[in-house]
């Protein structure tokens, strides 16, 4: 936890722990809403760095008296998704006047790359997505387009982050590593490829032998034959 904020019933800060100097209004906004709707209220900002906010309405005797807000650093969420999924996961924010590191810079997607597991890794891999596709709305459309790199495959989704009112105050960028699943997969449509035409070949092989077998040793077929030659010479 970053941050941790007490409030009164109309949102105002009692006191605060932590660097909360510039996410005060957050802080405000945040527990008025919680405690607006009697219920747990969670937004993310992502200003300076990304943290999310949740805010818990504290009840007393079934009446409201105030909330407690805290905030949580969201690079903390993005290293325990790693632990958990395997997956790489990225935060993307609005790209202002180029302030950001050139490697950061996803300049046809109008954002940075904020924060990202492994960035030495996943970073040339983010940057060679945004090039095979440059349109950020079609992206999140797509809820996951493949992306090929150094010989690997990956699978890379895009979702909203939702801040107060609805906002989009960026994106998660998921990026996950399915080379061993679409090797597989090509491996099984090889071996069903070659199972099929073995199949036909075969059947095409019995039919042939069924077929001489009819022709050259069943003597009714023969007989059928002569007979069928002798009445066109007749005629």
């Amino acid at each position: 936890i970053d941050l941790i904020g007490f409030h009164r019933t109309d949102g105002s800060l009692i006191h605060s722990w932590g660097e909360a100097t510039e996410s005060i209004s957050i802080l405000t906004d945040t527990a008025t809403q919680a405690i607006s709707t009697e219920s747990p209220f969670t937004v993310i900002n992502c200003r300076s760095y990304c943290t999310q906010f949740i805010s818990v309405p504290v009840q007393v005797s079934g009446k409201v008296i105030g909330a407690i807000t805290v905030g949580t650093s969201l690079a903390d969420i993005l290293l325990g998704f790693k632990r958990v999924t395997g997956a790489d996961i990225g935060i993307l924010t609005k790209l202002e006047n180029g302030h950001a590191p050139q490697s950061r810079q996803l300049t046809e997607w109008s954002s940075r790359l904020t924060a990202i597991t492994l960035p030495e890794i996943n970073t040339p891999i983010i940057h060679h997505a945004v090039q095979s596709l440059p349109n950020l709305e079609r992206a999140i459309e797509l809820k996951g387009f493949p992306v090929d790199f150094n010989g690997k495959h990956f699978d890379v989704q895009i979702t909203r982050l939702n801040g107060l009112n609805n906002q989009v105050v960026g994106h998660l960028i998921i990026l996950s590593d399915v080379t061993t699943m679409k090797d597989d997969i090509d491996r099984l449509a090889i071996q069903t490829a070659l199972i099929v035409i073995t199949s036909i070949i075969l059947a095409e092989a019995i039919l042939l032998i069924l077929l001489g077998r009819l022709e050259f040793k069943d003597p009714r077929l023969e007989r059928i034959s002569e007979t069928l030659s002798r009445m066109s010479s007749n005629d």
